[in-house]
Order: C-alpha cells, then structure tokens, then sequence
C-alpha cells in the first residue's frame, strides 16, 4: 500500500514509562524469504506477489509489539480473563 492509496492514521503519541519517553520504533522490512518462511510454518499458501504485501503487514505488526512492549505496565495487576466467568 503506497502513500497514494487513501489516508493513513497518524502514528500514536509516544507515552511517557517512568521518566523517560517511549523511544520511537522504526519499521525493520521483512525479506520475501522471511515472508515465505512465516506462511509456511502457519501453512498458508501465497499467490505469486503476496510477499511484497504481506512483508509491509507484518513489519507493521512487528512495529506495533515494539511500541507496546515499552509501555509501563508495572501498576496493571495480570488478568487471566479478560471478561467475567459467570456459571
């Protein structure tokens, strides 16, 4: 997906963990290899061209878990469910 393909969302505000900012994260491009190597451990099969597309997805994705993976969660108690378990 190009630029000119619509609008894209702003990327996020960078949150604030303790004193210091949350660093930004810069896309890492996946390889077609990698790419190819991700569909076939989840046994996905991909049409010819899918690895271009599918290596901007994932960056993306990889990108994201970056940024979440620095966010201060210290103070959030763990949560085996996520909504309440009522017999």
């Amino acid at each position: 997906m190009s630029q000119s393909d619509g609008p894209r969302l702003r990327p996020p505000v960078p949150r604030i963990r303790g004193d210091a900012p949350v660093q930004e994260t810069y896309r890492v491009p996946l390889s077609r290899d990698e790419v190819r190597h991700v569909a076939l451990l989840a046994r996905l099969g991909l049409e010819p061209g899918d690895e271009e597309f599918y290596a901007e997805q994932l960056s993306g994705i990889l990108a994201h878990i970056d940024r979440l993976q620095q966010l201060d969660t210290d103070a959030i108690p763990p949560t085996a469910q996520v909504v309440e378990v009522a017999n």
